[in-house]
């Protein structure tokens, strides 16, 4: 889906490993801390780092 809104083939791997990546983070820690906010924190990066 992000090579279709304006980013290179090999931009947007990178992009889906990185917030793959943080979304795995914020997962294991809201379930050892029993909180959502790494989640949500994700959830209001991932709009920040896909802008162009």
């Amino acid at each position: 889906m992000l090579n279709y809104n304006g980013f290179q083939t090999e931009q947007a791997n990178k992009f889906a490993k990185v917030i793959s990546l943080m979304l795995e983070g914020a997962v294991t820690r809201s379930l050892t801390y029993k909180n959502c906010q790494p989640l949500q924190d994700v959830s209001d990066c991932i709009p920040l780092l896909l802008k162009k």
